[in-house]
């Protein structure tokens, strides 16, 4: 079993990553449908405001106990968010290449696949104590 610690840091995490990824999902949406705008490219302005909402909670809150510099952090985290990206956009894709007029359902697949490789990133790397 879990400690107590890690269970309400992986609550907090969820939390935030909830927050973040509803951000995501919503500002895509939003861009495709009232805006009329590719997805993919949709997808890449709704990582960046979501990576702002995501940032500021894991690092002042989920992990707000390991402590580090801000500048560590931040590339840390920047380079974990990239990598989640990368990841979600490469499922976007694939998705939408077979799967065109699914994607809210693909999005959140992508979204919530990123999210577990960020959480595992973020929780050894990124945040962790030297």
């Amino acid at each position: 079993m879990l400690p107590p610690k890690s269970i309400k840091r992986i609550l907090r995490f969820g939390g935030v990553g909830g927050l973040a990824a509803a951000t995501h999902f919503f500002v895509a949406v939003l861009l495709i449908s009232q805006a009329f705008m590719n997805p993919l490219l949709a997808n890449v302005i709704a990582f960046l405001v979501a990576f702002i909402v995501s940032y500021a909670g894991q690092r002042y809150w989920t992990f707000a106990a390991n402590y580090h510099n801000h500048h560590t952090t931040l590339w840390r985290y920047g380079l974990t968010a990239i990598i989640g990206f990368l990841i979600n956009e490469t499922i976007l894709w694939l998705g939408l290449t077979v799967f065109p007029a699914w994607y809210p359902l693909i999005l959140g697949l992508a979204i919530i696949v990123a999210a577990i490789s960020t959480y595992w990133l973020s929780a050894n790397w990124a945040f962790k104590i030297a």
